[in-house]
């Protein structure tokens, strides 16, 4: 009797186990991974396509995947230190506000500042540099040079604070958050990146809410991997999609021998319409709509990205190796604000598509969503293909 109450039990714990493995992913990967499930199940295949390799090479290009953001200690810029005779400089000129800012700035705790407080330091130097020109412009070459030259470095001084700072580490760590992916918590931080952007490109003219930027910066902080989370849903379903493209390739001419329905044939185009129209086809287009929104941001920061090679070049190729896979070449003359790399769930029925594999390397060359845009047009026009061969109209299903 013991041993049939174990044998009754054990259906169970399968469930329960294969229950606990779903929860333990978002629930954008849920509906796509089930998807995938009931496709290599379906078409009874052995999963051979491997896309988890770091570099991939389709038709010519690399492909760069999964490149993790580098950690802020391996991308700061150096900074030289400037000296200066405070005490001769303070009795030459006449400057309160600027005086007593360089003076807090050098007190013990403004000497390890976090990285808000210290790109606040350096914004009110700029203003106040500005407001005191005509005073600052009469001291000694020994007392002016030193702090033209702090001046100088002010787009340093930005990407440390910022894209090589402990919050923008944080906004994009590959956390893999297993929470609901949060369309509104990109939305405040892309205000926020965008909040302190204007700010560092505002001339020294204009005034500036310092109150509200360091408010910028708590809010990236509270919400820490959210970008990380993004891209890591992006890199999912474009690699996962890849693989289900690849299986329906290699099966598709065996499904309908000479051009004939067969009962497997229906059941995959019901899993195509039960699950990947009605689910994951949204779950895209709201990703690749997010994206849109972050990139359009992020590259409006190119002026600060790093150009030239540096002591730690092999860190700053990575970071490039980052920029190129998420956001895609950057063209800083012309940045292109297209919303060519959203899919809207519209353009996702089964219309006709032509690829043009010029398409897809540029495509490639573009960043993520394009990545993932592309190989979602692949998928669609598999799809077309197959309902030719197997005299099958496919359409979604109506909501």
């Amino acid at each position: 009797m013991g041993g049939m109450s174990a044998l009754i039990k054990l259906p169970f714990i399968i469930a329960l186990l294969s229950l606990v493995s779903c929860q333990s992913e978002a629930p954008e990967l849920i509906s796509l991974l089930d998807y995938q499930a009931r496709m290599k199940r379906l078409l009874e295949v052995d999963d051979d396509f491997n896309s988890r390799t770091n570099i991939k090479k389709e038709q010519g290009e690399a492909l760069l995947i999964g490149v993790d953001y580098p950690e802020p200690r391996q991308l700061k810029r150096p900074v030289k230190n400037i000296s200066i005779g405070w005490l001769d400089f303070f009795a030459s000129i006449d400057c309160p506000s600027l005086q007593a800012l360089i003076g807090q700035r050098n007190t013990p705790a403004g000497k390890h500042p976090d990285d808000a407080t210290a790109l606040l330091y350096e914004l009110q130097l700029k203003q106040l540099w500005h407001q005191c020109s005509i005073k600052m412009n009469q001291l000694p070459d020994q007392l002016r040079s030193p702090l033209e030259n702090k001046l100088k470095q002010f787009d340093r001084e930005v990407w440390n604070r910022t894209w090589a700072g402990y919050y923008w580490q944080k906004l994009f760590s590959n956390n893999r958050n297993r929470q609901a992916f949060n369309k509104t918590s990109v939305s405040k931080v892309v205000m926020a990146i965008r909040q302190i952007r204007q700010a560092v490109q505002a001339k020294p003219e204009q005034t500036i809410n310092y109150a509200n930027i360091y408010s910028a910066f708590k809010i990236i902080e509270k919400h820490q991997g959210a970008l990380g989370q993004l891209i890591f849903l992006l890199t999912e379903h474009q690699q996962t999609m890849e693989r289900i493209n690849h299986w329906l390739e290699q099966k598709m001419t065996s499904i309908c021998p000479q051009n004939i329905t067969t009962t497997q044939a229906k059941y995959l185009v019901g899993v195509l319409q039960k699950f990947y129209f009605t689910s994951v086809q949204r779950q895209q287009s709201e990703l690749t709509e997010s994206f849109q929104q972050v990139k359009q941001e992020l590259l409006q920061w190119s002026m600060f990205f790093p150009k030239k090679p540096t002591s730690n070049k092999a860190n700053f190729e990575q970071w490039h190796r980052w920029q190129q896979w998420s956001l895609g070449e950057i063209n800083v003359k012309k940045l292109d604000f297209k919303k060519a790399d959203i899919l809207k769930p519209d353009t996702l029925k089964l219309d006709p598509i032509k690829l043009d594999p010029k398409n897809t390397i540029r495509n490639n060359n573009k960043g993520l969503a394009s990545r993932l845009v592309s190989t979602v047009k692949q998928h669609v026009t598999i799809w077309q293909t197959f309902g030719k061969q197997c005299q099958l109209t496919i359409r979604p299903m109506s909501r």
